[in-house]
């Protein structure tokens, strides 16, 4: 029956996702910026409300949030400017009551991005300006692609807003 192949399917399949874009979301603080106390708040909301049985964030990592989140500077780290004081405290508040409710969080990880600010491009960067690494396995800038330029134009006319 329909039930019978719908349980088969993968849980990502059967739920439905709600996407939240935390800096534009519930701002508890009053800076402006929306935070994980602000989401944490919306859960139930977002679960029996909503009906969605996953929360997926775009990217809250450490940022200087040029490019929306992506131009992530730390991968380990909760962005400052997401929290209204104690990010990884708030983090596990906002999962714990998330799995109380049965509500699965994804956390969207753009690992093919960083900032210019990241360690690893201000390596890279160096390493193309003549300063080689200490190690040949500690090479930065076979991680990226780089394309010459004589113009000081960006890449492509592509626009984005926010």
């Amino acid at each position: 029956t329909a039930a019978v192949a719908g349980a088969l399917q993968p849980w990502y399949a059967r739920e439905v996702t709600y996407q939240v874009f935390v800096p534009s979301f519930l701002d508890t603080d009053g800076d402006g910026i929306g935070d994980l106390e602000g989401v944490r708040q919306k859960l139930s909301y977002i679960r029996n409300d909503v009906g969605a049985g996953v929360l997926q964030l775009s990217p809250i990592f450490q940022s200087p949030l040029l490019d929306a989140g992506y131009d992530v500077t730390d991968f380990r780290l909760v962005n400052p400017k997401l929290c209204a004081g104690h990010c990884e405290e708030e983090l596990s508040l906002m999962l714990d009551e998330a799995k109380n409710l049965n509500l699965r969080v994804v956390l969207e990880i753009p690992v093919n991005h960083v900032s210019d600010q990241h360690p690893w491009f201000r390596a890279a960067v160096n390493e193309t300006q003549g300063y080689p690494p200490s190690q040949p396995e500690e090479a930065f800038r076979p991680r990226f692609v780089w394309q010459p330029s004589t113009a000081r134009i960006p890449p492509a006319n592509w626009v984005s807003v926010y």
